[in-house]
């Protein structure tokens, strides 16, 4: 009778090892599932890193007609983001191929840079004549021959990435998974 018990035992934990060694098999990893709906706003950033393109159709010159502007409302851009983390600006001369980093300067007949300010929850891009006179009627759609875009990224401190070039969209997006 012992010897059967004993058998008994060997057989039910033999079994068990077989049922939790099939169960742990037939786990595998999913279907990841469909890709989800675009951010917010028109942003193709990832669920964290705020990116957004923009058109820039008019520029707003200041009144002592130095400097060209223009304001975009980046809602990701707080205070922590701001302070600790990476806001980067690119424009585009091209319909958005290449992106180059802010703040860009062109030199030619008459010497431009563009730059950029930033606040809680806005971007304030800048194109000012370096040469030392006014700008009235240059402004930088004028002056490059085409419609800007502008790319705004803001990464919040958390997914700083060191060794990222922040200044170098390529590399943002690649590191970033972001979209255009």
């Amino acid at each position: 009778m012992k010897k059967t018990i004993t058998v008994l035992k060997k057989f039910l934990s033999l079994l068990i090892v077989i049922i939790i060694a099939t169960a742990f098999n037939a786990c595998t990893k999913g279907d990841t599932g469909p890709v989800g709906p675009a951010g917010a706003n028109g942003t193709n950033g990832n669920a964290n890193v705020y990116a957004a393109t923009y058109t820039v159709n008019t520029w707003t010159l200041y009144t002592d007609n130095t400097v060209y502007y223009a304001d975009f409302s980046v809602s990701a851009l707080d205070a922590n983001a701001q302070s600790f983390g990476a806001v980067e600006v690119f424009i585009s001369t091209n319909s958005g191929t290449d992106w180059v980093s802010l703040p860009w300067t062109t030199w030619g007949t008459t010497n431009y840079e563009m730059f950029y300010i930033t606040e809680t929850q806005l971007v304030e891009v800048d194109w000012r004549n370096i040469s030392g006179s006014t700008i009235s009627g240059s402004d930088p759609n004028t002056i490059l021959g085409v419609t800007c875009k502008i790319k705004i990224v803001v990464i919040p401190p958390a997914l700083m990435k060191s060794n990222v070039n922040t200044h170098n969209y390529a590399e943002i997006k690649a590191a970033y998974h972001l979209k255009d």
